[in-house]
């Protein structure tokens, strides 16, 4: 396990220089599309069957099997869009378990969002949807870092 600090709210992209101890945590693609995603923005930590059916069973039918005694699913969704060009992409998911101070464990999610300029009046709904190992703790989703570990 690697070290980073942490000194208030976390700030994803000095995570590789930070002083805690962090464990890049793999995860499986379960869906990744640039349209039919929800109609509003959200990042969610889904991590019971009553989260994973309130968020997409409207939008996914039947819904990808998930064992929620051993794993969740991490969801970014940029909500309806104008453009065909507008992506969004989970690009790594650490795990703080050691933060001192009685803190509790913490998920941080980066993921990317692009708009290559596209066509307008295509609506679009861009969503990413991941599954991890069941983690403890909070979670914290960040747009802009880039986490090379």
């Amino acid at each position: 396990m690697d070290k980073l600090t942490h000194d208030g709210p976390f700030p994803m992209s000095t995570a590789p220089t930070a002083g805690l101890g962090y464990e890049k945590i793999p995860f499986v693609n379960v869906l990744k599309s640039a349209f039919n995603g929800p109609k509003l923005a959200v990042q969610a930590a889904i991590k019971n069957a009553n989260q994973y059916e309130t968020l997409l069973s409207d939008i996914l039918n039947p819904l990808p099997q998930v064992d929620f005694t051993r794993e969740q699913l991490f969801l970014v969704a940029a909500g309806e869009q104008a453009s065909n060009s507008f992506d969004v992409e989970i690009t790594s998911v650490l795990y703080l378990s050691d933060r001192g101070q009685n803190r509790p464990d913490l998920s941080l999610v980066s993921f990317e969002e692009h708009n290559t300029g596209g066509l307008l009046h295509v609506i679009t709904a861009p969503w990413h949807l991941v599954k991890t190992r069941l983690l403890a703790g909070e979670t914290q989703f960040d747009p802009t870092a880039t986490i090379s570990v």
